[in-house]
């Protein structure tokens, strides 16, 4: 066996950095096969060519790539890496992974933003704001801001919505001084995930809104 074509298997650990239980399990999986074993020793045995094999596991490893799919990108009977197929499919991995990422980062802010907003409401006792542009789900309301029966509207207007594939934002409240072609205000609530269906939507413009933080505007 010539020593200067194969080397061992803690000699791939050393040069790819992966560690020898990891190089194992690869080939458990059928991903990375010795190029030769001892029949003697058992000692497993690889090429220079099967470093570039590990260094494209670990690169799907590091965009959760599921390993189970690697065998799709082996050409040339395990002899090379389809790497454009590869680099395509980490490129899609890792922009939907910062989607993912921006999602969550947005939610967190969502979050710290209500803090304050319910930080303000207690220290003042009553709010009357002015909210941004935005898209809201509004749901005709009879009644007080105030008691069950507020509560109970605003969790039915949140199923609706989440039957729509909706997911309710942290502002929500009744609406008042908006032209809408309604007999009463509505209650409303902001988005979070991007709408499905034109139903029950309406694009609030600065409209002023009550939250469901404070007191019903009638007992000012």
């Amino acid at each position: 066996m010539s020593k200067t074509r194969y080397f061992s298997i803690g000699k791939l650990s050393k040069l790819s950095g992966v560690h020898i239980q990891s190089l194992r399990y690869y080939q458990q999986l059928g991903i990375l096969q010795p190029a030769r074993i001892d029949p003697d020793t058992q000692y497993r045995y690889y090429t220079f060519a099967q470093l570039r094999i590990v260094e494209a596991i670990q690169y799907c490893v590091e965009l959760d790539l599921p390993l189970s799919h690697f065998k799709d990108f082996i050409i040339n009977d395990g002899r090379q890496i389809n790497f454009s197929r590869l680099l395509q499919l980490g490129q899609e991995t890792a922009h939907e992974k910062i989607r993912r990422i921006n999602e969550r980062l947005d939610f967190m802010q969502g979050m710290q933003d209500e803090i304050e907003y319910a930080r303000r409401c207690l220290e003042q006792g009553q709010l009357d704001e002015q909210l941004p542009a935005k898209t809201v789900w509004c749901t005709p309301y009879q009644g007080r801001q105030a008691g069950s029966a507020f509560h109970s509207a605003v969790y039915r207007m949140i199923s609706d919505m989440e039957k729509q594939g909706l997911r309710a934002g942290y502002n929500n409240g009744l609406m008042r001084n908006i032209s809408l072609m309604a007999a009463v205000p509505p209650i409303f609530s902001s988005i979070c995930s991007p709408a499905k269906t034109s139903g029950g939507l309406f694009a609030n413009k600065a409209a002023s809104c009550w939250s469901l933080a404070l007191p019903d505007p009638g007992t000012k």
